[in-house]
């Protein structure tokens, strides 16, 4: 049964609702309410999200909405935003469901404005996170014998187990797309393209094996990329070292000096870092940088001349007399220095690097090639020993035997007390920088030279050519483009090997003992071939045993002389997940679902070191265009301190918890009033805000539904026949509309927010409802004057619904269902609905005049008040508003807003009995705004009886047996 909407026939307008009250039209012996057309409707107030939503989601799942309304946009030109695939790991976290609502109210937007859509949810399968839970359940004893392929298996069942509890929680989002087809990058099919992707690049020359430092998780036993590296606060030992010259090293330098006394000459590096000093190989200055030679009381020391002030002050040395000479930094290489190791006095030369800099330090570095980029980098320049002795676990080897043992952060100490002990210890304190952390453990890494599988950037200006691409991409917001530029500027290769079972190996083979493994296109091919029937699992099966090599006839074809397949060894690392997910754009759009390029990319702006990176490096590298057009970003989840919500912080927001508690519309709703291109806020109270709007929305959208129940469709009056107000509130909702529809066109949800909330609040709730509730409630049913209005009111809930229903889907689904039966709409579902975009053009001068009027309503609420809170009146229905003006504009536009019919007219619009123009009594209260100078308003008593139908006052009403005044008599007829 259709429920009544209890509401008054007035409300105040100060703090005014329109759904909470409800009154009694009593007189006498005759009750009116039963003459009113009060609004009706079944549609709930209470939202009771949590309980609904899983029903509507249970009837979109039984129409399979996804392909209806992709059947129902068959032929139309087609959106394309190909997903980035979350880990099948974890539980789903509010960062992660924004991103997939963020999709979801595009492809819905797309669908309102006529385009038909394409989205096929994924997930990443492999990689680290997926093997270290497995293996944490793993007991310690069966971990050292366990098989690749036994733990592979697990791994697998693992993911496939949380893509499944994953795909629950966001269809419950209310997210659409193909989730019975998604793709998972363990399917056999796209292991198999993504191995033809990596034979192209190695036939083109790109993958490379090389010893290099690389960023190295000593917790996790693993190469890690940049993409894979967060920086966090640490503290490190810092310390200020000597390096003594040699004996020949002080003869060359005296020579191009003051006389120098008996003392030791040293050059002063700065680190914080001691555990990599046993790798030390040479100390690098600047060629261009000045160096002083200062005198301290014991010693001599060699310190960029800019530097000399800070040392002092960190240092406590101070200097004894003038500087004893100054080199540049390319004069110090000329001369030839060497200078003792302070751990074992071997010689190491000094050299000189454009890297060096003096922001830190004393411009002398201490370089040891194993450990850094940079330090690599001038090592190969110089031929210095690329030299790690730090092994998986990061613990010190043999090859330092004082340390051996120790993990790099317990060296430390015992490394500091050896140089205080040899009295080469200058300073020792604590230090708090950024330091790069390991993004699965959370615990600090280290650079250590390992042999590692590449991809070269630097080959056939295949940077430059990522560049250009970058420049052919729509990057959103703009500054992403540069973001992205910036990294992939200074990018010299990309390491790919991961020390994992649980992967995509690289299809590396070694013969006998040599240590440079071999990749060829053909055998790489023919593997991808077996693996296309049969997963990865087949290279580590041939690991394990040797007799299924004997598959790979290419193989054979590359044994050298003499030895057999029992002198084959195949790689055991595997891809990094990085290249898995980058080779999507093949292994699901162009070879499954034939679409290349897609036209989006959405995902947080850690990816552009990410995903955006690793699609646009193996789409150009295989000689294709962008994979992508558009690239759009968001930003974080914070909490309103602005700190990432994480569970160390004890912010931590689970998805599916949130989601029972408030409904997903709210969360949606949520997603949309912030602006994602910069991070965005989550709390309680936020969230608390966020929760009001939606009710306000909701309770509009009821009320406009309470005023249908008796209307229909074949009842239309024409827009040209409506009253002036009706023509306004149609003219404004053209306005939003157009800017709602242009903010879907541009993603800028949160405008769309701002529009829709303001609609619903101002120009609905706060005036047109309260000004036209009198013609709903009191007209004659079928009066023109009535219909009119709710011809409006079915125009706007309609199109206000289905503008509303990419963000808050459920809801409107729910409205829907309501037009559909009151037959103002025949689509079964709002999302097989299309917007008109062909909007008839706005009547300025009509909105002008409004503006104008509702100038004169705003201060003639202000006058009414004053008189309420004065006691004169009780409801503004009570009073009577006059008006004087001198100035003539206004006063022609007050004639004609005095004298419209009934419902235009300015005692209709001020919700009073009666509203005059003229002059004001001297004696009343007199109101005199300074936003309308030349207009006083008047608040009196108004004349006459009140009407026990409408509430208004008229002479009429008591007389001659008149209840009801004369509009009234009219409506009972």
């Amino acid at each position: 049964m259709a429920a009544a909407i209890c509401c008054p026939l007035r409300i105040g307008h100060v703090g005014c609702t329109i759904f909470s009250l409800s009154h009694s039209i009593l007189v006498s012996n005759m009750d009116y309410r039963s003459t009113l057309n009060l609004p009706s409707t079944a549609f709930p107030m209470r939202a009771n999200l949590p309980k609904r939503e899983p029903e509507i989601l249970q009837r979109w799942e039984t129409m399979n909405i996804y392909h209806l309304a992709r059947q129902a946009r068959e032929g139309k030109s087609g959106f394309y935003l190909h997903d980035g695939p979350p880990y099948a790991n974890g539980a789903i976290h509010l960062g992660t469901g924004l991103n997939k609502i963020l999709k979801d109210m595009i492809n819905k937007s797309k669908l309102l404005l006529g385009q038909t859509i394409h989205y096929r949810p994924g997930w990443d399968c492999h990689g680290l996170p997926i093997e270290l839970n497995v293996t944490q359940d793993i007991a310690e004893a069966e971990k050292e014998t366990i098989l690749s392929t036994e733990l592979r298996r697990r791994c697998k069942e693992y993911a496939l187990s949380f893509v499944d509890k994953h795909r629950t929680s966001f269809k419950r989002l209310g997210v659409i797309g193909e989730w019975e087809r998604p793709y998972l990058t363990l399917n056999p099919t796209y292991e198999a393209v993504e191995l033809r992707q990596f034979a192209i690049l190695v036939k083109k020359g790109y993958v490379y094996q090389g010893l290099k430092p690389i960023h190295w998780c000593p917790s996790c036993q693993t190469a890690l990329a940049e993409a894979e590296v967060e920086y966090e606060e640490h503290t490190s030992p810092s310390i200020y070292v000597r390096f003594p010259l040699t004996h020949a090293s002080i003869q060359r330098i005296s020579a191009n000096v003051k006389a120098l006394a008996n003392k030791p000459v040293n050059v002063i590096i700065w680190t914080t870092t001691p555990w990599t000093l046993p790798a030390n190989r040479a100390v690098c200055v600047h060629p261009n940088f000045i160096y002083t030679l200062l005198a301290l009381e014991n010693e001599y020391v060699l310190i960029a001349k800019d530097l000399i002030n800070r040392f002092v002050a960190e240092t406590g040395l101070k200097s004894t007399g003038t500087p004893m000479g100054s080199f540049a930094g390319k004069e110090l290489e000329e001369i030839r220095i060497t200078m003792k190791h302070p751990l074992d006095e071997r010689e190491v030369p000094l050299i000189s690097g454009a890297h060096v800099t003096l922001e830190q330090g004393t411009g002398a570095v201490h370089t040891a090639p194993g450990h850094g980029q940079e330090d690599y980098s001038v090592g190969l320049q110089y031929g210095l020993e690329i030299f790690s002795p730090v092994d998986n676990a990061g613990r010190l080897t043999k090859a330092s035997p004082v340390f051996e043992g120790l993990r790099v952060e317990q060296s430390n100490q015992p490394i500091i007390q050896l140089l205080d002990e040899k009295q080469l210890l200058v300073n020792h304190e604590k230090y708090v920088h950024s330091y790069p952390h390991c993004w699965r453990c959370k615990k600090p890494i280290i650079f250590r030279a390992t042999r590692q599988w590449f991809i070269s950037l630097e080959k056939d200006n295949f940077r430059d050519r990522l560049l250009d691409a970058i420049d052919h991409v729509h990057w959103i917001p703009p500054w992403g483009r540069q973001r992205i530029r910036s990294m992939v500027e200074n990018r010299l290769e990309w390491c790919i090997s991961r020390q994992r079972a649980w992967g995509v190996p690289i299809p590396a083979v070694y013969f006998g003992k040599s240590e440079d493994g071999i990749v060829d296109e053909r055998l790489i091919r023919e593997l991808a071939d077996i693996v296309e029937q049969e997963s990865t699992d087949f290279w580590f099966r041939a690991i394990e045993n040797p007799e299924e090599m004997k598959r790979l006839s290419r193989l054979q074809e590359l044994l050298p002389a003499g030895m057999t397949l029992a002198d084959v060894r195949l790689e055991k690392d595997i891809l990094d997940v990085w290249f898995d997910s980058g080779v999507s754009h093949q292994s699901v759009m162009a070879n499954e679902e034939k679409i290349y390029p897609v036209d989006m990319y959405l995902e947080g702006s850690d990816q552009h070191r990410g995903w955006f990176q690793s699609a646009l490096v193996t789409a150009t590298g295989a000689g294709y265009e962008p994979p992508y057009k558009t690239v759009l970003t968001h930003g974080f989840t914070v909490d309103e301190n602005g700190r990432k919500l994480s569970k160390s912080l004890g912010n931590f927001v689970i998805l599916d918890e949130l989601v029972e508690k408030t409904g997903a519309d709210v969360i949606r709703l949520w997603v949309s009033a912030e602006d994602f291109r910069g991070d965005m806020t989550f709390s309680q109270e936020i969230l608390s805000r966020i929760t009001e709007s939606y009710r306000r929305i909701r309770n509009t959208i009821r009320f406009l539904l309470g005023n249908l129940y008796d209307y229909s469709p074949s009842e239309a009056v024409a827009e040209a026949e409506r009253l002036s107000i009706d023509r306004w509130i149609m003219n404004r909702w053209r306005e939003c509309k157009r800017r709602i529809i242009t903010a879907y066109q541009k993603y800028d949800f949160h405008r769309i927010f701002y529009d829709l909330n303001n609609f619903c609040s101002v120009d609905l709730s706060a005036i047109y409802l309260d000004i036209i509730k009198d013609r709903l409630y009191v007209s004659k049913k079928q009066s023109a004057e009535r219909k009119a209005c709710q011809s409006a009111l079915s125009e706007i809930v309609v199109e206000l619904t289905a503008c509303t229903a990419p963000i808050l889907s459920f809801t409107c689904e729910e409205v829907w269902d309501y037009l559909l039966a009151l037959k103002l709409v025949e689509e079964k579902s709002v999302f097989l609905y299309e917007l008109d975009q062909n909007i008839p053009p706005v009547d300025p001068e009509l909105l002008d005049w409004w503006d104008k009027i509702f100038l004169i309503r705003g201060e003639a609420i202000k006058a009414i008040e004053l008189q309420r809170k004065a006691s004169t009146i009780g409801h503004s229905l009570d009073c009577c508003v006059t008006l004087e003006t001198d100035d003539p504009n206004w006063k022609s536009r007050l004639e004609k807003a005095v004298t419209n019919p009934r419902g235009d007219d300015l005692a209709s619009v001020l919700i009073v009995s009666d509203c005059r123009l003229g002059a004001v009594d001297p004696d009343s209260m007199i109101f005199e705004s300074p936003i309308l100078p030349h207009v006083k308003i008047a608040v009196l008593k108004a004349d006459g009886e009140k009407c026990p139908r409408c509430w208004h006052y008229h002479a009429e009403v008591g007389k001659n047996d008149n209840d009801v005044c004369p509009y009234c008599r009219e409506a009972l007829r």
